[in-house]
């Protein structure tokens, strides 16, 4: 019988099922298409039956009222909140259960794969980064606006219309490019300078480790070196799934 792993974000639901080797089948789907529902009903129960089911939500409401009503139709439902530790990480906030269950995730995630110490960053909605010790401690991170947002916000402010969404370059010879280069560009010397701060504190070498939809895009832009891991917060539901059996 099936394991499934869904993550709720703010735009997408991602799933997976655990496999003895890894993930198996993973898909998402935004909230907002028409038929998101019954495309997340046809794609889980094409692998039933499903034992069980973890569930991860950082959606609005509505969202989880939506899908919980469809888990409980396809197989019990256990729900993954941040806590002091989960999965072999230390949470760092100082009130544990205001760290987002998707980032603390995504460190279980690294932490499951031997990839700490690492910065994990994560480009969706929003940017995260944290920095997670090789024991499994987090350390703190920073919430910043993904360079979609920081663009919307600059455009908010004044009459400009963009006509196309740019490219990034070093030094922009147009208002597009500009647009797109200061913001990406910002979010790569931010994880960078964290990753310089990070290993400096540390006084060991650290990696970085991206995750999210944007990810790839940001990836190109670093000097340091990264790997990618696109499903890395499914990964740290797997491992929650695999610890809750030991």
């Amino acid at each position: 019988m099936s394991v499934l792993l869904v993550d709720a974000g703010n735009t997408r639901v991602k799933w997976a099922f655990a496999g003895a080797h890894g993930l198996v089948a993973p898909g998402a789907v935004a909230h907002g298409e028409a038929g998101w529902i019954e495309r997340l009903e046809d794609a889980w129960r094409a692998h039933a039956p499903v034992r069980i089911a973890w569930l991860a939500s950082v959606a609005q409401p509505e969202v989880e009222a939506a899908l919980l009503a469809l888990l409980a139709r396809v197989a019990p439902v256990e729900r993954v909140r941040s806590t002091e530790r989960l999965a072999g990480v230390r949470n760092g906030y100082l009130e544990p259960q205001r760290l987002g269950v998707d980032r603390l995730l995504a460190m279980a995630g690294a932490q499951a794969m031997s990839l700490a110490p690492a910065l994990v960053v994560g480009v969706g909605t929003a940017a995260t980064i944290d920095a997670l010790a090789g024991d499994g401690t987090h350390c703190g991170g920073l919430i910043l606006p993904s360079p979609r947002a920081m663009q919307a916000a600059v455009l908010a402010q004044t009459p400009v219309r963009p006509r196309h969404e740019g490219r990034v370059t070093a030094f922009a010879r147009s208002t597009e490019d500009a647009l797109a280069s200061g913001a990406w560009l910002a979010l790569a010397a931010c994880v960078e300078r964290s990753a310089d701060t990070f290993a400096r504190e540390s006084s060991r070498a650290t990696g970085i480790v991206l995750h999210g939809g944007a990810a790839p895009a940001l990836a190109g832009l670093l000097e340091r070196a990264h790997v990618v891991r696109e499903h890395l917060v499914l990964e740290g539901l797997a491992a929650v799934a695999a610890d809750a059996v030991r």
